[in-house]
């Protein structure tokens, strides 16, 4: 056979292959070179303003129909009634926590019932509960409370609120909940007022002495859940699946678990809450430091012949053939990420589900960046794409380093931030990294620098 015969067969192998990988691709390339809508460049020294490709757009809120006649956006009573409407079907669902501990619907229902009335004769102007509490069912059934009953959930670190101004506030340890009981029906007749008010405070102790309050509205809150919905995958039939979420206490955690919650209720999810995941549900939520460290146990652990089997696996993962009925999330905090994209995909193989990475900012509700489902690229940087509910920019931008800025962010899930020093009010240039500007865009953290790809997703530097 000659050279140039040898040369033309293996030619034709190498495109019969190549063929074959694009065939059993889960996606085609072009799907990740798509990721963000881009507006036009408008200023100097800035970026053009990105957006969500997800469609139709939906960052304010539910789009919750009614009186069949009205679309509206929602709010935290619409989630609870959609939960107890459910119940027609099973009055037996709830919450699993801890593996075996189930917190009926119909008992939190009952619970909700009851505090209403005791509102009605000595009301409380909010809930406490230190971030670091255990999220066991009195957690649950008084956050629940807060939200359905519009008494602001306060939610701190350390042994008291330390930027607490309001009076008759109750402790979670002093909630006097029924020991028993249920109750079916949720009366939910609109009006203009439940959509209004302080659902959620967060305070977070930047360095000591030194405090940020955020507080969030019920719309921040519905559009975090909003667009986490539209963040499913888009042939994900979510109904009558379940997830677990893993609670990690700090403030991205609890906000993490508290949108997830919500997001479950909405589509109809069986809901599992539990420290120590088995990853045996649909979708399970976790941060990435307790991820990793279990991945690379389970790793360590192995047979050669599990690991040469990942091995290859993880070879036609990183050229995007992969396929799973499964999703994890892994949430990061959006200045410190923990995993890298390799390691994402590394999860991916050994779990076999597919992963996406939502990197979160504490006084944003969900998250500012995330992963699509099927990312397999591997790059140095942490990037991904804008959520759903906000709009990106850049500014300040460097054209010698590349297009590096500063990120700015806008959208319907950023809180309210205040400072507080030592338990007063700070001046406001203490508060200027958190403030939005004239056209409604809030600077992140001087440290948080970025550039955008061709690909409409921001890479992190």
């Amino acid at each position: 056979m000659g050279y140039l015969t040898i040369t033309l067969v293996g030619v034709i192998i190498l495109y019969a292959l190549l063929k074959c990988l694009t065939i059993l691709k889960t996606v085609p390339d072009e799907y990740l070179q798509q990721q963000s809508y881009v507006d036009a460049t408008r200023l100097p020294n800035e970026s053009a303003i990105h957006k969500s490709i997800k469609k139709p757009m939906l960052r304010v809120g539910l789009d919750i129909r009614y009186d069949q006649y009205k679309l509206r956006s929602g709010n935290l009573q619409d989630v609870w009634s959609i939960v107890i409407n459910s119940l027609h079907s099973d009055q037996n669902k709830g919450i699993a926590i801890d593996g075996d501990k189930m917190v009926t619907f119909g008992y939190i229902n009952y619970c909700i019932r009851e505090w209403k009335r005791r509102q009605a004769a000595d009301p409380v102007t909010a809930i406490n509960i230190p971030v670091d509490h255990k999220v066991d069912a009195r957690f649950v059934v008084a956050v629940l409370i807060g939200f359905v009953l519009q008494i602001p959930v306060q939610l701190y670190q350390g042994r008291k609120n330390p930027v607490s101004t309001a009076r008759d506030e109750v402790d979670l340890t002093e909630m006097d909940l029924p020991g028993g009981g249920n109750d079916f029906v949720f009366e939910n007749v609109y009006s203009p007022a439940k959509d209004k008010g302080i659902a959620l405070r967060f305070v977070k102790q930047v360095r000591p002495g030194i405090d940020v309050l955020v507080e969030y509205t019920q719309l921040n809150i519905i559009s975090a859940v909003a667009s986490s919905i539209k963040h499913l995958p888009y042939n994900f039939d979510a109904s009558r699946k379940s997830i677990t979420i893993v609670p990690h206490s700090s403030i991205e955690g609890t906000m993490d678990l508290l949108v997830k919650l919500l997001m479950a209720f909405v589509v109809d999810m069986n809901v599992h809450i539990n420290y120590d995941p088995d990853f045996s549900t649909d979708i399970t939520s976790l941060p990435d430091s307790a991820i990793y460290r279990q991945h690379q146990q389970q790793l360590h652990n192995s047979s050669n012949w599990l690991r040469l089997r990942l091995r290859l696996r993880q070879v036609a993962y990183n050229h995007g053939i992969f396929k799973s009925a499964k999703l994890i999330y892994v949430q990061s905090q959006l200045s410190k990420p923990g995993l890298t994209s390799q390691q994402r995909n590394q999860l991916a193989v050994s779990h076999d589900s597919h992963v996406i990475q939502e990197y979160q900012l504490f006084n944003v509700m969900g998250p500012v960046l995330l992963t699509d489902m099927f990312e397999h690229r591997t790059y140095g940087a942490h990037f991904g794409q804008i959520a759903q509910s906000l709009e990106m920019k850049l500014v300040n931008v460097d054209t010698g380093s590349g297009g590096v800025g500063n990120v700015m962010i806008r959208g319907y899930t950023i809180g309210k931030s205040t400072h507080y020093i030592n338990g007063e009010v700070a001046p406001s240039d203490h508060a200027g990294q958190y403030e939005k500007k004239d056209d409604g865009f809030m600077p992140l953290p001087s440290g948080i620098r970025g550039k955008f790809g061709t690909d409409g997703c921001l890479y992190l530097s």
